[in-house]
């Protein structure tokens, strides 16, 4: 490779062919046949020859019990309980679209969630449980870049009639 080659140009071979199949820069049609394994790999144990094409099975994913329990019913309350970053960086959710293909909404649907969330508080009146006072409430803080509380607040939550 050259040395004097600028950094734009650098790359990984794949993600450039990506790329141009993406801009459509080529005066021909780039497909996913053109983009293939260069050489012999190992990925998750399977061996990969070169000049493979590789296709990951989204429908098959979303529907392994051995990540999703009841994975043939809708239940969008299952993820209520989840640690699954909805962010897009989760295997787990391919089907739900993954890295540079996931959710081009991600960003608004997450604030949608934030306006929601900034509602509910604003329509009630908050208090403490029965028993509870303020010094009760605990502060206390997990370590990291934002802070997240150690230990759950519990508040009791009563309808403004306006």
């Amino acid at each position: 490779m050259d040395p004097n080659r600028p950094k734009s140009m650098e790359g990984d071979i794949v993600d450039v062919l990506l790329r141009i199949k993406e801009n459509g820069t080529t005066s021909f049609e780039l497909t996913f046949d053109h983009i293939k394994a260069l050489k012999r790999c190992s990925v998750n144990g399977y061996e990969i020859g070169g000049g493979s094409t590789v296709y990951i099975n989204a429908w098959a994913i979303a529907r392994d019990p051995a990540t999703w329990e009841h994975a043939d019913e809708f239940l969008p309350e299952s993820f209520l309980e989840s640690d699954l970053d909805p962010r897009g960086q989760t295997p787990e959710l391919i089907p739900f679209g993954f890295g540079r293909r996931g959710c081009p909404g991600i960003g608004m649907a997450m604030a949608e969630v934030e306006l929601a969330l900034a509602n509910v508080v604003y329509k009630f009146d908050w208090g403490l449980p029965v028993g509870m006072k303020e010094e009760d409430i605990d502060f206390e803080v997990l370590p990291g870049i934002t802070m997240h509380k150690k230990n759950d607040l519990r508040l009791l939550a009563k309808l403004v009639i306006a």
